[in-house]
C-alpha cells in the first residue's frame, strides 16, 4: 500500500517510457466484473493476489489499500480519459495508451494511473453533447493551444496546466510492479548525459536482531550487507526468530518472547504488524514455498510445525515433525514442491524431505549426516547443500559437509576459519558468506565454490552477533 505521497514517484518510475505516461484513467470498473476485494493491501500484495486467480485480467489498488481483482481489462472501458492535447491527424494519447495495453497487456509498460482529478479548474469547457469521443476533445483543446484534455460523457474539458493527482494504480497480474521500478542510469544536470550506475550486489543480506555487541545485549538493530541502503530498526529487540523471503517482501516472526511477525514498508520506512503465529517458537528453522511459509520445530513447539498460505494472514497448524521433533535445525528449499530439514537437536544426523503436495508425509530416505550438527546453517548452491558449523561434540564447529541433491551423497568441504554457531550463511550477489555467531564473533567468511573452500576476509560486521536472522533479498525489496 502506498500513500499520495509515494505515488507520483512510483507511478512516474514505471511509466517513464510508457505510451500510458501522462494518460489518466477513472470510472473504469463496472461492478459485474470484479471478482475479488480486499483492504489493507500493498500494490505488490494486489497483484499478486490477481496472479493467483486464474479469471483475474487487471488488478486496482487505491492509496488506501482498497484491491479490486477484475476479469477483464478494465481499463478499456473507462468513462473518463486524460491526457495530452493532439494536433488533428495524429493518432492521440489515450489512443495510443489503449492500443499499447491491447498489444502487451503483460509488459512494464501495462500499468496505468487511475482515479485521478485535475489540480486546476478547466481554462475551457465545451457544451454537453457538442463533443462525443475522446479524440475530438484532444484535437480541440490542441486547436486552442491548451495542453491537457480531459473527455467524460458529460463534458470535454482543456487545461492549461498538466497538474493532476492519482489516488490509485491499475495494472496486469505480470509482470511484478516491483521489477518495473528499478534505474540503473542516472542524468546529469549539468550536461544532460546518461552514465551508469555503479551496480551493486543483488541479492543484498538483510541482518536482524540477535546478541549484538559487546555485551551480546539483545538487539534490534538491522544492516544490510552489500549496500548502504538504510533499514530501521525493529521495534523491539527479538533473538533467535527468523526470516525468510515471500512474495510481499522480508517477513520476520517469532523469538524467544515472541508471536508477532512483522513485514517492511519500504515506502514508509517502516516495520509493520502482519499476523501472530499460532504458537510460540525460537531457535527453529523456516522455509518459504510457492504455496506459503513453514516455520518447523524450534524450542515452544518442537514436536508440530507452523503454516502460513501465501496470501492469507491466519497461521494453521503445519505438518507434524518427524521422529520426536527438534529444534535448532536448518531447513532449504530443493524444489518447487520440496524441502529437505537437516540435523538439530535432538535429531543430529537428520536428513528429512517434505513434499508440499503430499502433506504431512516426512520421508526418511536420505542418508544419515555423517557429521552431527545442531546450531548450524546450510545454503543451496547450484545442485548441492552446502551446511556447515554449529555444535556437536566440539564447540562450535569448522567443518563443512556438501550434500548432492541429485544422488543424497556427501563429501567432505573445507573448514572455515574459525567455529561458529548460530551464525549467519546467506548469498550476497553470487557469493556464499557465513559471518557472526555464538562468543561475540564480527568475522566474515567467503565459499570458494570452486575449490570448496572458505576464505577469510577483511571485512566484518560492525558489531558481533549471534542468533540473529540473515536472508538474501533483491535491493528493490528494501529501498
Amino acid at each position: 500500500m502506498w500513500s499520495s505521497v509515494h505515488l507520483l514517484p512510483l507511478v512516474g518510475a514505471v511509466l517513464a517510457s510508457s505510451p500510458c505516461q501522462d494518460v489518466l484513467l477513472s470510472a473504469c470498473i463496472n461492478p459485474e466484473n470484479i471478482i475479488f476485494t480486499d483492504s489493507d493491501l500493498y500494490t505488490s500484495e494486489c497483484q499478486f493476489f490477481c496472479s493467483s486467480f486464474s479469471h483475474c485480467v487487471t488488478f486496482l489498488n487505491t492509496e488506501d489499500g482498497l484491491c479490486l481483482l477484475v476479469d477483464v481489462d478494465h481499463r478499456q472501458t473507462c468513462r473518463t480519459v486524460s491526457g495530452p492535447s493532439t494536433p488533428m491527424g495524429q493518432v492521440s494519447s489515450v489512443a495510443s495508451c489503449l492500443a499499447a495495453l491491447g498489444k502487451d497487456p503483460a509488459s512494464c509498460d501495462s500499468f496505468t494511473e487511475e482515479n485521478c482529478q485535475m489540480a486546476e479548474e478547466p481554462a475551457l469547457e465545451f457544451p454537453v453533447g457538442e463533443v462525443t469521443n475522446s479524440d475530438t476533445c484532444s484535437v480541440l483543446c490542441s486547436i486552442k493551444d491548451l495542453p491537457f484534455f480531459q473527455f467524460s460523457p458529460t463534458s470535454c474539458q482543456c487545461y492549461a496546466s498538466t497538474s493532476h493527482s492519482c489516488t490509485a494504480l491499475g495494472g496486469p497480474p505480470q509482470p511484478p510492479i516491483n521489477t518495473c521500478n528499478d534505474s540503473t542510469t542516472t542524468v546529469s544536470t549539468s550536461t544532460a548525459q546518461t552514465t551508469t550506475t555503479p551496480a551493486a550486489p543483488d541479492p543484498v543480506i538483510l541482518i536482524t536482531g540477535g546478541f549484538a555487541g559487546p555485551g551480546s545485549d539483545e538487539s534490534s538493530s538491522t544492516t544490510v550487507l552489500g549496500s548502504s541502503c538504510p533499514v530501521p530498526p525493529l521495534p523491539s529487540p527479538r533473538v533467535s526468530h527468523v526470516s525468510v523471503l515471500f512474495p510481499w517482501g522480508v517477513l520476520v516472526c517469532g523469538g524467544s518472547d515472541q508471536l508477532d511477525c512483522l513485514t517492511l514498508d519500504t515506502d514508509r520506512q517502516e516495520w509493520r504488524h502482519h499476523s501472530v503465529m499460532n504458537v510460540r517458537r525460537y531457535i527453529s528453522a523456516a522455509v518459504a514455498m510457492p504455496d506459503g511459509v513453514y516455520v518447523l520445530g524450534g524450542l515452544g513447539s518442537m514436536e508440530s510445525s507452523s503454516f502460513l498460505p501465501h496470501g492469507y494472514s491466519e497461521w494453521e497448524q503445519g505438518p507434524g515433525m518427524p521422529r520426536s521433533g527438534n529444534y535448532d535445525a536448518c531447513a532449504v528449499k530443493i524444489s518447487e514442491t520440496s524441502f529437505l530439514l537437516i540435523g538439530g537437536y535432538p535429531s543430529t544426523k537428520q536428513v528429512a524431505q517434505f513434499y508440499t503436495d503430499t502433506w504431512p508425509t516426512w520421508y526418511l530416505t536420505w542418508p544419515e549426516l555423517e557429521v552431527e550438527r545442531y546450531g548450524h546453517t546450510c545454503a543451496r548452491i547450484g545442485e548441492a547443500v552446502v551446511i556447515t558449523g554449529g555444535s556437536y561434540a566440539s564447540w562450535p564447529k569448522t567443518e563443512t559437509t556438501i550434500l548432492s541433491i541429485s544422488s543424497g551423497l556427501q563429501r567432505v568441504g573445507g573448514e572455515m576459519g574459525e567455529g561458529r554457531e548460530r551464525f549467519g550463511l546467506a548469498i550476497l550477489g553470487d557469493r556464499l558468506m557465513a559471518f557472526g555467531g555464538n562468543g561475540r564473533v564480527d568475522t566474515m567468511e567467503e565459499w570458494d565454490q570452486e575449490a570448496e573452500v572458505w576464505i577469510a576476509l577483511d571485512e566484518r560486521l560492525e558489531t558481533p552477533r549471534s542468533r540473529f536472522t540473515a536472508v538474501s533479498i533483491p535491493l528493490s525489496e528494501l529501498c
